[in-house]
């Protein structure tokens, strides 16, 4: 699935991303608006784990926010999970 908006697209986590995950992910004030499980700090291996159980799922619930095809952001769901 994807989705192309007029500033950016919208479409699943792939390999490739985990540079850019770890680029805007790595920061106490992204970690401070998330949800309890979301690591501070962020690393690379972390980003690996996150794509390994994204692209798992069925059907997709987290999906990539990039511009020009980079990541930078993301947004999702967990039903009936953590917080």
């Amino acid at each position: 699935m994807q989705v192309t908006l007029d500033l950016c697209t919208l479409r699943p986590c792939r390999d490739g991303d985990q540079t850019d995950i770890v680029r805007h992910a790595n920061n106490p004030n992204v970690a401070r608006h998330l949800r309890d499980l979301f690591p501070q700090p962020y690393t690379l291996k972390d980003a690996n784990d996150w794509l390994a159980r994204a692209s798992r799922q069925s059907p997709t619930l987290n999906l990539a926010i990039t511009i020009d095809d980079h990541f930078i952001g993301g947004i999702g769901l967990s039903p009936g999970s953590d917080i």
